[in-house]
């Protein structure tokens, strides 16, 4: 079911906030009919009430975790079908030949550098620092967008090929790192180049992007100047 493949591209820590999420409704629930039960207890002098409230705790706990997930998980979904089909959207338009996923999560992107100088002021993009980000990689390229009330739009998208490079800082200098910075940065012969900055606040999922990437920009063959040039100029649209 699409559903199903779905949940398995959604990365564990995010389903791990959706289980806590689902869990911590299911407390607040349990805890609160334990107190009202106590309440009543104490006000009609009847110690049956708190005692049945706490053997149906379980219950009510169960009932409300069920309920919160089962809106969390179908939300979590659709939201990912959507990153989905508009990332291989974008990927097809810069030419990407392989167009099935090798991740995608949630993060945050700022632009660091770029040289502008060709570039009329109406096409240089406002708001640019920890932008809220859908990071999507394929076999051979990489997509990023962000969703703005007219809809999704594209952040960064390029080839992995001769004019684009990674790179990556991890603050407290750990192979897996919680503080883990990736840098992408391709080089356009009319836009000059142009750099972004990525973080998420799911570090495992960064982690395992940077590591992948690494492994298929070595991998994938170097790109045609003709796909450089087109793969940069939608880069920055």
């Amino acid at each position: 079911m699409i559903g199903d493949d779905t949940w398995r591209i959604i990365p564990p820590e995010e389903k791990l906030g959706i289980l806590a999420a689902a869990q911590g409704r299911g407390v607040l629930w349990a805890l609160s009919s334990i107190i009202i039960g106590a309440t009543l207890a104490i006000s009609f002098q009847v110690p049956t009430v708190l005692w049945t409230s706490i053997l149906v705790s379980p219950l009510i706990f169960q009932f409300a975790a069920n309920r919160r997930w089962r809106t969390l998980r179908p939300k979590a979904i659709l939201e990912y079908l959507a990153a989905r089909s508009v990332t291989r959207r974008y990927a097809f338009a810069i030419k990407s030949e392989q167009l099935e996923h090798v991740l995608i999560f949630r993060g945050k992107l700022r632009h660091e550098s770029e040289d502008m100088s060709e570039l009329d002021s109406d096409d240089i993009p406002t708001g640019r620092a920890n932008i809220d980000v859908w990071i999507s990689l394929f076999p051979d390229s990489v997509v990023i967008i962000s969703e703005q009330r007219g809809g999704a739009i594209l952040e960064f998208g390029h080839l992995l090929n001769s004019r684009f490079s990674v790179d990556s800082i991890a603050a407290d200098g750990k192979q897996y790192s919680s503080q883990l910075q990736v840098f992408l940065e391709y080089d356009d012969r009319n836009y000059g180049k142009h750099s972004v900055c990525l973080t998420s606040s799911h570090p495992a999922a960064l982690n395992i992007f940077e590591k992948k990437l690494k492994e298929l920009v070595a991998s994938n063959p170097v790109g045609s100047s003709e796909e450089d040039e087109l793969s940069a100029d939608v880069a920055f649209q």
